[in-house]
């Protein structure tokens, strides 16, 4: 099996305490090297991002170093300050936050959906959007500047 490499796709309930489950399906797929650490961000359409701990530090500095426009780098500086590490506990629960949550407008129910080294997490209604190709963002001007620093990811520095 791959490690760090995510697909497919699960529904976990998110309690009150904001903990939901991360999908055993999805969880298996977890390097050991990261023990048991997560980052989740806000990222485009109204979508959360789960990334791998190593795979976050990596990631939000090259965002970082790639934002050009002012834009990009409030894009990017948003999701990496709202962005929450969590462990996953004795429960394989993962803790979110009230702004991350209110941002996906996730309430009780939320998907998790493999996205190849990453895991987006989402509402019911935005997975069924996802999963038939169509549907929009409200948060427009960061997705935006968060699409064309993503664009330029593969560009020689």
């Amino acid at each position: 099996m791959l490690q760090d490499f995510f697909q497919g796709n699960s529904q976990a309930k998110v309690d009150e305490k904001l903990r939901c489950s991360f999908p055993r399906e999805l969880r298996k797929c977890l390097d050991p090297k990261h023990e048991n650490q997560v980052v989740v961000a806000i990222s485009q359409d109204c979508e959360l991002e789960l990334y791998p701990i190593r795979l976050w530090e990596r990631r939000s500095r090259e965002l970082m170093k790639r934002a050009r426009t002012p834009a990009e780098v409030a894009a990017v500086k948003k999701m990496i300050v709202t962005a929450r590490t969590s462990i996953l506990d004795s429960q394989n629960r993962i803790t979110l936050s009230r702004e991350l949550l209110q941002w996906a407008h996730i309430t009780s129910t939320v998907v998790f959906a493999g996205m190849l080294d990453t895991v987006v997490l989402c509402n019911p209604e935005r997975f069924a959007s996802i999963a038939s190709g169509d549907g929009e963002s409200d948060h427009k001007e960061f997705d935006d500047a968060l699409f064309g620093l993503r664009q330029r990811e593969g560009e020689d520095e």
